[in-house]
């Protein structure tokens, strides 16, 4: 069946013709062999690009405003199913669009989101890896903020959070302001306490070939602690023909105790070999004040050719080490992935 088609028959079965008009359907489906060091060959969905399906629609509603919509569930394309629940929501099983569930208001003041989204901190780091979270990156080494309320307020690894309200300012002379607020539950008692809230803030400059962002996140726990906070500062420089990217974290509790503190640092390139294909590399370290936790280095290489507008191929590779520590270290990890993304 044509999408448009597709998507204008359940958006008239869900809320009538006016919104048919604009409701649109996206997604990516990625599928792939992956081979981890202690582990045998897999066929795997989302090794380079996790695999989704999200409907969005909008509105005009005049004098430079607009309303609308985005809902977008993770899959799991090598079994033909949604994806695994990515916050701890009070049932687990309800949970269906786990990447993205906002409304979203937009003008000249900027958009407010509200819902299920990306925290603003995660944006900045991602914005500054040039191999993506899904290859040993960002997603382990410069997120960790969890929440542990019913509502799921945090997707562990993912950087999304659920009750947000997220706001991006228009652009200034260069300059942008994000700011997000995950509530600490959806119930009146667990948002009174700010147990477990989780919030971020953004300012990001572009001139040229320049881009810079400084991001801090805190996330609130009844127990001091355990209250988490993170700072994180990166920038990009593209000099033609490649760009440059690096980053930089210190996250610490509350106390200003030792114990759960670290730096990590990450450095990058982007490097086009031709028309279609394109290589990525990047080296991220993580080093841990508290002297029983082993430090950690990834070293990572991604290649990536594209054989349409939407269709690309990839092969890509990670080595994960871990030393020091007074802790049994983790062993050390080499993963190699290569597959094909289709995006529509």
């Amino acid at each position: 069946m044509n999408k448009k088609l597709l998507v204008s028959a359940v958006a008239v079965a869900l809320s009538g013709p006016a919104l048919a008009q604009n409701a649109s359907l996206y997604g990516i489906v990625d599928v792939g062999l992956s081979k981890v060091s202690n582990a045998g060959l897999v066929l795997a969905s989302g090794a380079q690009s996790t695999s989704r399906l999200g409907f969005t629609a909008s509105e005009d509603l005049g004098e430079g405003l607009k309303a609308g919509f985005t809902l977008e569930a993770r899959l799991e394309a090598d079994a033909g199913q949604l994806g695994a629940p990515t916050s701890i929501a009070t049932s687990a099983s309800a949970q269906i669009f786990n990447r993205r569930s906002t409304l979203n208001l937009s003008g000249g003041f900027g958009e407010f989101r509200l819902g299920l989204d990306q925290n603003a901190y995660y944006d900045t780091t991602l914005g500054f890896d040039v191999t993506g979270d899904k290859l040993a990156g960002t997603s382990t080494v410069f997120n960790d903020f969890k929440s542990t309320t019913l509502d799921g307020n945090y997707s562990a690894q993912t950087g999304r959070n659920s009750n947000q309200v997220k706001y991006t300012s228009p652009t200034f002379a260069g300059f942008k302001v994000r700011a997000s607020y995950a509530f600490a539950g959806s119930t009146a008692a667990e948002s009174a306490a700010s147990a477990n809230s989780v919030s971020a803030l953004a300012l990001d400059y572009v001139q040229g070939n320049l881009a810079v962002s400084v991001a801090n996140a805190r996330r609130d726990n009844a127990t001091a602690s355990l209250v988490s906070k993170a700072t994180y500062v990166g920038g990009s420089y593209d000099l033609g023909s490649f760009k440059v990217v690096a980053g930089y974290e210190k996250r610490g509790n509350e106390l200003e105790t030792v114990a759960g503190t670290k730096n990590a640092y990450l450095i990058g390139a982007a490097i086009p070999l031709n028309q279609t294909t394109r290589l990525n590399v990047s080296l991220t370290t993580q080093t841990f004040n508290d002297a029983t936790a082993p430090n950690e280095r990834n070293v990572m290489a991604q290649v990536i050719r594209d054989l349409s507008k939407r269709t690309s191929i990839y092969a890509q590779a990670a080595s994960v080490s871990n030393s020091g520590g007074s802790t049994a270290a983790a062993s050390d990890v080499e993963t190699f992935q290569t597959g094909i993304v289709h995006r529509f």
